[in-house]
């Protein structure tokens, strides 16, 4: 049983008890309200402000290997080699930048090297509150056992919106690792260019035999350069990272409720129950790997769009005060001690919202019927 579900037993034991106190320290005077006093209904609405929830994106600037699932091996810079059969011999399926082959005695190109990417990150994470985020909250009262002519309880319908929203921008520098291939090509000559690209055609050309692919995607090697006084030093990586979460709770709750009339106009009103909020979210990561050894930019954008129930327990306390015989206004705070959120991982960055157990401070009116 998690840390979760005691807090929630507690909340319910503790409801039981103070009803068993209530009873013995009140006499007895109606299974109900009285008729002539009449049962209230009591509509309310409120503002609330959140505290006391977190929100973390680890593993900041980590850009895996690029993927694309309609060629056999994509690399960066636009190159690609496919194998549309694997039980052939060759094929004529790639594509690659002439900056990236070697030009032969006879001025055609004699090999091709294809290079992939990746960004390791230097672990950096990202942590901020919530707090302050400004939500809603509707439903009823209604007033069910007169226990004194100060002292009523009742039940508690009621629903609301609180939005979860968090945005970073930032630049992380890590480790660069490459993976590579070096293929010569074979069949009609490709005359050498300094600059531009050469697409293969499915139907014919030059063709890479399929046994000259020694490609393992299980080694890589991390990027060096060589400086001017020949030192050679590695590369790190530049990602530029953009990271936005879109969402929001709703909470439905249902309880019981306490009301002592400290004065005529002046009462404390105690509210215990379960609650469920539904966390729905869009999660957005956009890395850009930025490198003098690519030629172009490396971007990856990844969402996910998900939502999860989270059961839980409440407790509130407000003060309300009475400005006429229909009208009341109030302000206090309400906790909720829910379940766990379970993090969600978009390529390799992982982010979490950190419920605890929330205090959502409040302030609104009601309307008596």
């Amino acid at each position: 049983m998690n840390r979760s579900m005691y807090r929630i037993l507690s909340i319910l034991l503790l409801t039981g008890l103070t009803v068993s106190q209530l009873w013995s320290q009140f006499e007895y005077r109606s299974s109900w309200i009285l008729a002539q006093e009449g049962r209230k209904q009591k509509a309310f609405a409120g503002v609330k402000v959140l505290a006391g929830v977190d929100v973390s994106f680890n593993n900041l600037g980590v850009m895996p290997y690029i993927e694309n699932e309609n060629v056999t091996y994509p690399f960066n810079d636009g190159d690609f080699l496919h194998v549309p059969y694997p039980d052939g011999d060759f094929t004529t399926q790639f594509q690659f930048q002439f900056a990236n082959a070697t030009e032969g005695a006879d001025g055609n190109v004699e090999t091709v090297t294809m290079s992939r990417f990746r960004a390791g990150g230097d672990g950096e994470d990202y942590k901020s509150n919530l707090d302050f985020s400004v939500g809603w909250e509707l439903g009823s009262h209604y007033d069910v056992w007169r226990l004194s002519n100060k002292l009523s309880m009742g039940f508690t319908v009621a629903g609301g919106f609180t939005p979860l929203n968090a945005d970073y921008e930032t630049t992380i520098s890590g480790e660069l690792y490459r993976q590579t291939v070096t293929v010569p090509l074979n069949g009609p000559g490709i005359p050498y260019q300094d600059s531009g690209v050469y697409n293969g055609s499915p139907l014919g050309g030059p063709y890479i035999l399929l046994d000259d692919i020694l490609f393992d995607p299980n080694t890589e090697e991390r990027v060096t350069q060589v400086l001017a006084d020949g030192t050679v030093s590695l590369v790190d990586s530049e990602v530029e990272g953009i990271y936005t979460l879109n969402g929001g709770m709703g909470t439905f709750r249902v309880g019981t409720y306490f009301e002592y009339y400290l004065t005529e106009k002046l009462l404390i009103h105690l509210g215990l129950g379960l609650s469920a909020s539904y966390v729905s979210f869009e999660f957005e990561v956009d890395q850009s790997l930025i490198s003098s050894t690519l030629s172009s930019v490396y971007q990856v954008t990844s969402t996910i769009n998900e939502g999860e129930w989270l059961l839980g327990a409440y407790a509130e306390l407000n003060l309300v005060y009475r400005m006429n015989q229909k009208t009341s206004i109030y302000a206090g705070a309400q906790s909720h001690f829910i379940e766990d959120f379970k993090a969600r991982k978009v390529n390799e960055t992982v982010f979490d919202v950190r419920m605890g157990s929330p205090t959502q401070f409040q302030t609104g009116f009601e309307l008596e019927f």
